[in-house]
């Protein structure tokens, strides 16, 4: 068994410290995706159905509606993401550890990190009226899950 009695302890302290730093602090990759290919041009309302075509590409879903005194269509894209990988603390364990200054046996709380899984899936709905953009919505779906 290794003894640490000719380390201070406040030098033992901020070590622990900076290991527990390291261990939560995590990493993250985050693949870019953008949900319009454009170069950044966002949708407005009152945008023309073209532009809109232009900017987007074409529908995953295009259904048409007409009212008394008007005709409109609601177009539909499904945008999935890529996925994004986090590391984060999973869940936390005892670990024995001898006190360096008394010697007694205690126990530290020590992390267990565990890979994170992000999917995405962004549903956008356009509705045009007259070929004119009057609403957008867009709803985010998201799926969590862990490599255990």
């Amino acid at each position: 068994m290794a003894s640490f009695s000719h380390v201070p302890r406040r030098m033992l302290l901020i070590g622990l410290a900076l290991c527990v730093a390291g261990w939560t602090g995590g990493c993250q990759v985050r693949p870019t995706a953008k949900p319009l290919p454009s170069g950044g041009e966002r949708l407005v309302v009152g945008m023309r159905l073209e532009r809109v075509q232009a900017l987007l590409g074409e529908p995953s879903a295009v259904t048409p509606g007409t009212g008394d005194n008007y005709v409109q269509e609601t177009w539909t894209y499904q945008i999935t993401r890529p996925p994004v990988y986090r590391t984060i603390v999973a869940e936390m364990q005892e670990v024995p550890w001898v006190d360096p200054i008394t010697g007694e046996m205690k126990t530290v709380q020590e992390p267990i990190n565990d890979q994170q899984r992000l999917d995405q899936q962004e549903t956008l709905t356009l509705v045009f009226r007259y070929g004119q953009l009057i609403t957008i919505d867009r709803r985010l779906t998201e799926h969590r899950s862990f490599s255990r």
